[in-house]
């Protein structure tokens, strides 16, 4: 019943209002809120578009609509917010996801792409602590395969 009183009050003229209103929809809300909650994303302060697209993710849970969302809005910082959402292990999510922005016009867009799949790999290369060198921890490996199917999908060449 509360999520009613932060859909009306989303779009109220005091920030702190809004960020109420966030928080009642991210608590009591739905898949329905996906919409409302990407657009405000896309067009408020720096904390109302985190909490926003928190927001829609945590709704959304099992469906790849929040995080395509957020990376069709272009808007760099929400990309980000979609690519730390989708698991590196989902290698086919992450290079579906991210590859149409490694085309677009905006820069920022295409640094945050390549940032977003070359992240886990740099992540899953560095050893651990206290782990001994080996000949597999120096290959390629599976984690390269990210970038691989990214590139290649968007160079068009296998």
């Amino acid at each position: 019943p509360d999520v009613r009183f932060g859909r009306a009050f989303i779009n109220a003229d005091d920030r702190s209002v809004r960020l109420g209103a966030l928080g009642l929809i991210r608590k009591f809300g739905d898949a329905t809120d996906l919409e409302r909650l990407v657009a405000v994303a896309s067009a408020r302060s720096e904390a109302e578009r985190d909490l926003a697209a928190h927001a829609a993710l945590a709704l959304a849970s099992g469906i790849d609509e929040a995080p395509r969302r957020l990376v069709e809005s272009n808007d760099p910082a929400l990309v980000r917010i979609a690519s730390e959402a989708v698991s590196a292990d989902d290698v086919d999510a992450m290079v579906a996801m991210l590859t149409p922005l490694l085309a677009a016009e905006n820069a920022q867009l295409r640094r945050a792409a390549v940032a977003d799949l070359v992240e886990p790999l740099q992540v899953r290369a560095e050893p651990k602590r206290g782990a001994r060198s080996s000949k597999s921890s120096s290959r390629p490996g599976a984690q390269v395969l990210i970038l691989r199917r990214a590139l290649s999908k968007w160079t068009g060449l296998s």
